[in-house]
């Protein structure tokens, strides 16, 4: 006699005996789709990287430029300034473009590593050649108080405490002017 078949649209279930005894019909957790955060990236170059930091063309980008145009514009009038070609109110114009040119970047959102880099060197640059201005030429006493600035200079910046260092040549310079022999 054939066996009946029984049609039923719920699967066939296990005995308790075999529930109990762990047969019955375990199935897997289903996994979530994986998100397009946890999927593997490819390898960056790090100079490409690196790159795209220093130089990032951001939608501020006419900002930033204008920033460090400011730069250029203060550094050029300051290296005149200190050539003896413009009188002393060049040297004042650069120390007021040094100071808006920060200032003019964090407000129009157009920080940029590049700027701040530029902008860093700069004051660097006329720091030595302020100090070597004010000595006449690189005397040993300039060297040696050249070397000792631009370590301290270094620190602070590291350190996040920002002044310019055209502020202090521009200063030295003036009371050099006035006060000098």
């Amino acid at each position: 006699m054939p066996r009946a078949v029984r049609r039923s649209s719920s699967p066939p279930r296990a005995s308790r005996a075999a529930s109990s005894r762990g047969a019955s019909r375990r199935t897997r957790p289903r996994r979530a789709a994986p998100s397009p955060r946890s999927r593997p990236r490819a390898p960056r170059d790090p100079l490409s990287s690196r790159r795209s930091e220093l130089f990032a063309m951001r939608p501020s980008h006419r900002s930033a430029f204008f920033a460090c145009a400011v730069t250029t514009l203060g550094l050029a009038s300051s290296l005149l300034w200190l050539g003896g070609v413009l009188p002393w109110w060049a040297g004042l114009f650069g120390l007021l473009c040094d100071a808006a040119d920060g200032e003019i970047a964090r407000r129009s959102g157009g920080v940029t590593t590049f700027g701040a880099l530029y902008d860093w060197s700069a004051d660097l640059v006329l720091c030595a050649l302020g100090w070597a201005h004010l000595g006449g030429t690189f005397s040993p006493a300039s060297l040696v108080l050249l070397a000792f600035l631009v370590p301290v200079q270094v620190a602070l910046h590291l350190k996040q405490v920002h002044f310019s260092g055209r502020t202090g040549v521009f200063v030295a310079g003036i009371l050099l002017e006035v006060f000098g022999p």
